[in-house]
Parts: structure tokens; sequence; C-alpha cells
């Protein structure tokens, strides 16, 4: 009996050793992220101030910011102008002498000398802020709702992995439904808030990006990290799923130690690893299902209709030889020995002709929804790697393997021949990789 408790004596003493060297190598690995984090930003920035002033695009980036979003749809045309800032400046004759009234504010009316001097016959496209201001807010209630409802259908899944822990089921069907729910909120969540900032009607292209970006990460945070914060802080202290599991008669979801590390882990790998495949396959195949929809329609148009006669050597021209090319349609052989003496040429027709991609449609770039990927990544792995360490390193294998497949997806599948356009930083989204920094340290101390 003596030997029985020294031994468990001794095990206990092992564990309790081994629980704190675990809890120390978590608590430095959580410092050296947010060390990353940080140095990675400022990195960022330098680096991106070196390529603006390499390119010249410093000066010509000043000139973008004041450019008009393409889908600006004016109220009126008003003699007067924007300022630098979006201020109005009227020029009409019948405000200038008129002192500012109720909601007007925001209206600089200079004298009729000033008017005179800046040049009174100015019209410019305008727009009420008083009713962008309304749809801004209605976009806002329309953030909370989404946001109301994902936290909802998320709490509805942690319920179900409940019912799994008292019927003896495995946990990982349950993290593999969360993560499959996140991605569907996630794409939805794109086209409605692509709409309601076009609706907004933002004058500016910087505006727009700038509303569009907030307006994104607003829902996808909560979306994305909603189930990590509960199973990271509020698990441990609140088992009951804020008194849910009480009322549907369940066990109750309290954890302690590393059982909550578990379950974390677990959330994480999974959502890490279901975001990469999934991703991957989409951004992979649907170019790839495009080509094969627009090959098969070429096929059947072209068996569909009569053989026409073959057009004469001086009769075929380029730009119907690129249209044939961009639509996957056969060519005749006075056009195949025209092609193969211009194919460089017919190519380049060929892409002038393509659609726009849908983001460039809307005075984004086309590398638009990359960047937010990258942002919703980087958010996993400075918020809760700490709870898997090797979450860094599969999220370096997923952006290696992604880097040749974007790579192959433009310069083959989708590729254009866009216009340029200048950019001196990533605009809004190094503050939503600043906040996320922000937050990761506080999780990092909490974790």
């Amino acid at each position: 009996m003596y030997m029985m408790s020294r031994y468990e004596q001794v095990a206990s003493g092992s564990e309790a050793h081994h629980g704190r060297v675990r809890y120390g190598l978590t608590a430095a690995f959580a410092l050296l992220v947010v060390i990353w984090a940080s140095s990675f930003l400022e990195g960022w920035k330098r680096r991106a101030k070196v390529l603006a002033l390499d390119w010249g695009a410093l000066d010509d980036a000043l000139a973008a910011v004041a450019k008009e979003h393409v889908k600006f749809s004016e109220d009126a045309m008003r003699r007067g102008f924007y300022t630098a800032d979006g201020l109005w400046v009227d020029l009409s004759a019948d405000t200038q002498s008129a002192p500012p009234g109720r909601g007007r504010s925001k209206v600089w009316r200079p004298t009729a000398e000033d008017a005179e001097l800046l040049g009174a016959s100015h019209t410019s496209r305008w727009s009420s802020a008083s009713r962008r201001m309304r749809r801004v807010s209605v976009s806002v209630a329309v953030v909370v709702l989404m946001g109301l409802a994902c936290v909802l259908t998320i709490t509805a899944i942690m319920v179900l992995r409940l019912w799994f822990v008292r019927r003896g089921y495995s946990t990982v069907y349950v993290a593999i439904i969360n993560a499959a729910a996140i991605e569907v909120f996630n794409s939805v969540w794109r086209h409605i808030a692509l709409a309601l900032t076009s609706w907004e009607n933002h004058r500016l292209e910087k505006r727009f990006r700038d509303a569009l970006v907030f307006k994104m990460f607003a829902f996808q945070f909560i979306n994305c990290y909603f189930s990590f914060f509960y199973l990271a802080f509020f698990r441990r202290h609140d088992g009951t799923l804020f008194g849910l599991a009480r009322s549907a008669n369940l066990a109750t979801d309290r954890c302690g130690g590393l059982d909550c590390m578990y379950q974390l882990r677990q959330q994480l790998l999974i959502s890490l690893l279901f975001n990469f495949v999934v991703g991957t396959a989409n951004e992979t195949l649907r170019p790839v299902r495009k080509a094969a929809i627009t090959k098969l329609k070429a096929c059947l148009k072209r068996a569909s209709r009569r053989v026409d006669v073959e057009p004469e050597a001086d009769e075929v021209r380029l730009d119907a030889i690129a249209a044939k090319r961009r639509q996957k349609e056969r060519l005749t052989p006075a056009e195949e020995r025209l092609y193969e003496q211009n194919e460089l040429i017919v190519d380049i027709v060929a892409q002038y002709d393509l659609p726009e991609l849908k983001a460039v449609e809307f005075g984004l770039s086309p590398t638009f929804y990359e960047f937010n990927e990258l942002a919703l990544q980087f958010g996993y792995i400075v918020l809760f790697s700490a709870a898997l360490p090797a979450a860094a390193g599969l999220a370096l294998l997923n952006n290696l393997l992604e880097l040749r497949l974007d790579s192959v997806k433009v310069l083959k599948l989708t590729r254009r021949v866009p216009a340029t356009s200048d950019s001196k930083g990533i605009g809004a989204w190094r503050s939503i990789l600043l906040f996320l920094t922000y937050v990761g340290l506080g999780t990092n101390l909490g974790i």
C-alpha cells in the first residue's frame, strides 16, 4: 500500500510538472506570435513604401484617392465642386448669401466675389449626403441582424455538440458542420455586402473600398471567431451555453485546463483544413468549370449550324479570329494560317474583348477577395494559434500552394489585360490586420 501511494504521488507530481512546462511553452509561443505579428505589419508597411517609391506611385496614388467610383450615380448636376476632404462647395446663386440652416453645416458657401473667382458656372455631379447616411444606417442594421443570425446558428451547432456528447458520438462531425456553416455565411455575406455598399452610392472609389472592407470584416469577425472565443474563454466559466443546455436537459459544457485547449485545438485544426481544401478547390475549379461550359456551348453551336464556305484569305479578319478563340470555336484553315502568323496580336485582342471580372467591374482590385482570405487566415493564426502551434505551418504550406495555383489562374484561366491602377499600400486591410494584432495580444494573454 505504501508503494502504491508513493507511486501515485510521483505520477501526480510528474503530471503537474509536465503541465507547468506545457503552460510555459504555450505562453512563450503566444509571446512569439504577438512579436511576429507586429514585426510583420511594420515590415509590410516599409516594403509597400519602397515599392511605391520604386514604381513612382506615391504622387499618382494621391490622384487615385479622389477618383470617382464607377457605380456612383449623381442625384443632380449642381453648380459647385467637392474638395479633397469630400466637402461640397456650393456655388449656386440662391445659396451664396443664405445663412447655413439646419442640416447645412457641411456645405461651404463662398461670397459672391469668391464664387466669381472659383468659377460660378462650374457644375459637378452632386449626391445627397443625408440620403447616403440613411442608407449607411440601414446597412449597419443589416450587419447587426446578420451577426445575430450567425450567432444563433453557431449556438445551435454547439447545442448539437452537447447532444452528440450525451449520445457518445464523436464531436469531429460537429466541428466540420461548424466550419461548413462559417464558409456558407462568408460566401453569402460577400454578395450582400457588395450589394449594400453599391446601394450606399459612395462617390469616391477609396470610400467605396473602405466601406466594403469594414462591412465585410465586421460580420466575418463574428462569424469566424465567435465559436473560438466561446471555447477559449466562456466555456470554462459557463458550461450551460448561456442557459440553453439546462433548458434542453443536456449535460453541462464546462471544461477545465487541457480539455478546453483540446476542444479549441480540434476546432481550429478542422476549420483551417476545411478552409484550405474548400477555398483551394473553389478557386481552382471555378475557372475550369467556366472554361468547360464555354467550350461545350461552342461545340453545341458548331454542331447545330450548317458548314459555311471557307472565306478567302483576304476576307479573314483578326477580330473575328479573336472572337472565335474567345468562344473556343474551331478555326477554318485560312484562319488557322493567319492565326499562326499573328498569334500574339490575336490573343491580346481576345483578352481585351473578355468581360471584366466582377471585382474590377465594381471598382475593386482583382486580388481584393484574396486579401480578404489572407486577413481571415491572419486572424486565426494571431488570435488562437497558441492552442495549435502547427497552425502557422499549415498556413504557410497553404499559402505556398495557393501562390502557384493563383499564378496558373491569373496567367492562364482568367487572364485579362487590366488597366493600370497605382496604389501606395493595401488600404483599409492594414487597419484590419492592426486590429487583429491588438486583439491577438489580449487572446494570447487569456489563453
